[in-house]
């Protein structure tokens, strides 16, 4: 158990709690933060270190379900650069990948986290079967620029 401002109150907390507080102080609405180290999620950052998020103009699920999906550049684990390293990202996303480490969702209740992470770590399964299989596509851009608008009247829960 911790306080807000990392005063240990009781336990052994995890070395990575400063990531944790970070989205709790960033998001007044958050109330449940995952975070794991999802396989396929961690390789497509460290395959494609070129890239600031999944990319998911082909996907419709990633679209309407989360908005984007992106990679927070990499921050040794267990630093204050874990958290600072997040602060362009919040509040406007819910699930991110973590370059080289893993990935953090967060929701306003535990089964939107959990499921974030469900979702974000099915969707690079999916993208990196689709480029095994001989590349990724994109949908028209009129079909994502509909899909994003129907994204904004969903609102920024992840479904």
């Amino acid at each position: 158990v911790i306080t807000q401002d990392n005063r240990i109150v009781s336990g052994k907390p995890s070395g990575e709690r400063l990531m944790h507080l970070e989205v709790y102080r960033r998001c007044p609405q958050a109330v449940c933060v995952v975070h794991a180290h999802p396989p396929t999620a961690i390789a497509w950052s460290i395959a494609h270190p070129e890239l600031k998020e999944l990319p998911s103009d082909g996907l419709s699920e990633v679209i309407l379900a989360v908005g984007r999906i992106p990679f927070v550049p990499y921050a040794r684990p267990g630093t204050q650069a874990m958290g600072t390293h997040l602060a362009e990202f919040l509040p406007a996303c819910r699930a991110m990948i973590l370059s080289r480490h893993g990935a953090l969702c967060w929701g306003e209740s535990l089964d939107e986290a959990y499921n974030g992470m469900e979702r974000l770590e099915h969707s690079a399964q999916i993208l990196h079967t689709a480029q095994s299989l001989g590349g990724l596509t994109s949908l028209p851009p009129e079909e994502v620029q509909a899909l994003r608008a129907m994204r904004t009247q969903l609102g920024d829960r992840i479904l």
